[in-house]
């Protein structure tokens, strides 16, 4: 039995560039999206299968983010990943292993943002001492360095469980929000500490800025992030939390 793929999704990183795409589509209408996708392997070059564009973003400018249309693209059961049905509890298991990969990807961001401002706040002298020196500064240093090292801990231990073989939605939901948001703010600070040297095209701070800023967003939002936590707090909670 072969299946018929239309559609058009949004939002791909390298789908331009790629040879082979894994695709996820609602094989049966019947039953509840959950029991009725399926995943395929689709070629690029398969008739039907199109790049509408490249989408110019804010940051990311390293990565190819594309939109992509599907039209009456034939599929046979070869190209079947898995089997029918199973769509949606693969691409769970993807997305926990990708939140993990996504907070590594956050600490490689926020680190040489941080490590920017520390060079700079003991070079950069105002009042005949480095600007290290005024708590203005020295603080947001000291916040920098408490939310790095807890996102860096956060994401060990997700990435520990996952090598372990545990399920891990919870602990990789919790790395990819904190360590985010941390790259965020981390690398806001960097910003204000470095002041107009760091608004400058020429300074890197401002792109790890601009990327860090996605990470809220790829790989699901904080939002939806945050409501799959609690629900798996809630679902292993017997009455002592730790």
């Amino acid at each position: 039995e072969d299946y018929i793929l239309n559609g058009k999704k949004y939002f791909i990183t390298n789908g331009s560039q790629a040879d082979y795409l894994c695709v996820f589509a609602i094989t049966d209408k019947s039953i509840p999206p959950k029991q009725g996708m399926s995943a395929f392997i689709v070629e690029k070059t398969m008739p039907g299968f199109s790049v509408v564009k490249d989408i110019d973003l804010m940051g990311m400018q390293g990565a190819r983010v594309s939109e992509l249309d599907f039209k009456d693209i034939r599929l046979s059961k070869e190209h079947i990943l898995g089997e029918i049905g199973q769509g949606f509890s693969i691409l769970m298991d993807e997305l926990d292993s990708e939140r993990v990969a996504i907070a590594g990807e956050c600490l490689g961001y926020a680190r040489p943002a941080f490590e920017a401002a520390l060079k700079y706040s003991q070079e950069r002298v105002q009042f005949k001492k480095p600007i290290r020196f005024f708590e203005g500064v020295s603080f947001q240093i000291a916040d920098c360095a408490m939310e790095f090292e807890a996102a860096r801990l956060l994401t060990l231990k997700a990435a520990r469980a996952y090598d372990n073989g545990q399920k891990i939605t919870k602990e990789a939901s919790m790395a990819k929000v904190y360590t985010a948001e941390m790259a965020v703010r981390v690398c806001d600070r960097a910003l204000a500490i470095l002041g107009g040297r760091g608004y400058e095209i020429d300074h890197k701070v401002e792109r790890y800025y601009r990327d860090a800023r996605l990470m809220m967003i790829g790989g699901g939002t904080v939002e939806i992030l945050r409501f799959l936590i609690q629900r798996e707090v809630y679902k292993d909670f017997t009455g002592e939390y730790w």
